[in-house]
């Protein structure tokens, strides 16, 4: 139902987190879409044991979710081995502003990939159709026409010149 589908997250490119993150608080973040702040990561928290914390003597820690309409994106993961309490309340406030803004971004270049796709496989279907197709704008101009179209438009009188802007638009689109 509806609840599986709130739990559900499809990886769509990873990095392998296997020595070289935290994977345990990741995971975490992941499953809680809680964001983690350690100030001083190998003495404080739920996370002393995490073998890369004590393996790479980690101070600092943040590990936030990236969520679009409470849907996680991604995860944002910092850290500082030099330093402990490196991500103060106020850094933590503009990593939050910033970390909606991130998956605000990734959902639309998503979308945009998706309809940039969408146009192509438009595209390529009109230009297969063995019928002219032509599509003008409310001015009645020509906006697109397959080859099969244009070459209806020509024998309507259409000018050569316009045909051709109107093919290397049909270009850009294919």
């Amino acid at each position: 139902g509806d609840s599986e589908d709130a739990y559900t997250t499809q990886v769509l490119q990873s990095l392998p987190t296997a020595n070289h993150l935290p994977e345990s608080i990741i995971n975490y973040v992941i499953r809680t879409h809680e964001c983690v702040i350690l100030n001083d990561a190998t003495h404080e928290g739920n996370f002393i044991n995490e073998p890369y914390i004590q393996q790479n003597q980690t101070q600092s820690l943040l590990c936030l979710p990236l969520l679009n309409q409470s849907k996680l994106v991604g995860v944002l993961y910092l850290e500082n081995q030099l330093a402990t309490g490196v991500f103060t309340p106020e850094c933590s406030q503009v990593l939050h502003l910033l970390s909606t803004q991130a998956a605000i971004a990734i959902v639309n270049a998503k979308l945009y990939s998706k309809l940039r796709e969408g146009e192509s496989k438009m595209a390529q279907f009109l230009e297969a159709v063995p019928v002219g197709i032509g599509i003008l704008d409310a001015a009645g101009r020509p906006y697109y026409a397959n080859q099969q179209g244009i070459q209806l438009l020509l024998g309507a009188g259409y000018g050569e010149h316009l045909l051709i802007s109107l093919n290397a638009l049909q270009k850009l689109i294919l």
